[in-house]
């Protein structure tokens, strides 16, 4: 996951994204590790935009597109079942939910989404409904998703390729 996304570079070798080799970490590539990583400060909504906040091209212009960004997250937010949730921290989310807003990226140019997911980390039930978000996200923006589970039924029914 961190030689495809840039944040490790290959002992030997190279790794090449879209043709191009991959020089340094992406800035087009979002990554859900298997705790949530939100930061604890910072609301549901904050916590989404933060990428565009500290990531150039956005990062510059921020401040101006913050309403712009923030309607786009909302709406973001609300397409993976947490309409009403943007303004509140993550202790004040389930487990399950505080996943979710690591899913979502508002920025245009974000085509990429790396996951991981753990059995233990979530119920049957909410690791089910992420499947179907991810896939009708994927659906709708048509994003490259690299997937490592140790669930053979995950992996079946999200992956055009196992490995």
């Amino acid at each position: 996951m961190k030689l495809a996304t840039g944040l490790r570079m290959p002992s030997r070798g190279s790794i090449a994204v879209d043709g191009k080799p991959i020089v340094g970490p992406l800035k087009v590539t979002g990554m859900a590790f298997q705790a949530s990583s939100l930061l604890p400060w910072r609301t549901t909504l904050d916590n989404v935009l933060l990428p565009l906040e500290i990531v150039e091209p956005h990062r510059t212009n921020f401040r101006r597109e913050r309403p712009a960004f923030a309607a786009k997250a909302r709406r973001l937010l609300a397409s993976v079942g947490l309409d009403g949730h943007a303004d509140q921290f993550p202790w004040e989310l389930a487990g399950g939910m505080q996943q979710r807003p690591r899913s979502v990226a508002p920025s245009s140019t974000s085509r990429r989404c790396s996951c991981s997911t753990n059995r233990s980390a979530r119920s049957t039930r909410s690791r089910e409904e992420l499947w179907c978000i991810l896939r009708d996200l994927h659906a709708a923006q048509r994003f490259n998703v690299i997937l490592v589970t140790h669930d053979l039924r995950e992996a079946v029914f999200l992956a055009d390729t196992v490995s």
